[in-house]
C-alpha cells in the first residue's frame, strides 16, 4: 500500500475539510448574528428605559409643582386660621375674661 494518497482520496479529504470549515464558519456567523440581534434588543430595551425615566422625571416635576401649590394653599389656610383665632380672641374671649376678672376681684 503506497504512502501517497490517491487522487480521489485527496479530493475527498479536501472536500471534507472544506465542508467542515464551511460548517464551522456558518456556525460562527450564526453566533455573531445572534449576538448582534441580542445587542440590538438590549439597545431597544435601554432606549425604552430611558424614555420611561424621562417620563418619570416629567411626572415628578408635575408632582413637585402640585405639592408646591398645595403647600402654598396650606400656608394661606394656616395664616387665615391664625387671623381668625386672633379675631375670635380679641372680640369674644378678652371681654369675657375681663368680666370674669372683675367678678373675681369683687369677691
Amino acid at each position: 500500500m503506497p504512502l501517497a494518497l490517491r487522487y480521489d482520496d485527496q479530493m475527498t479529504w479536501i472536500s471534507d475539510m472544506y465542508r467542515e470549515s464551511l460548517t464551522y464558519f456558518e456556525r460562527m456567523n450564526q453566533r455573531y448574528r445572534d449576538y448582534i440581534l441580542n445587542i440590538q434588543r438590549m439597545n431597544e430595551v435601554y432606549n425604552e428605559s430611558i424614555k420611561m425615566i424621562e417620563r418619570m422625571n416629567e411626572l415628578y416635576k408635575e408632582f413637585i409643582k402640585s405639592n408646591e401649590k398645595m403647600n402654598q394653599v396650606n400656608k394661606q389656610h394656616f395664616e387665615d386660621m391664625q387671623r381668625m383665632n386672633q379675631q375670635w380672641l380679641n372680640l369674644f374671649w378678652r371681654p369675657f375674661m375681663g368680666q370674669q376678672q372683675q367678678e373675681q376681684e369683687k369677691k
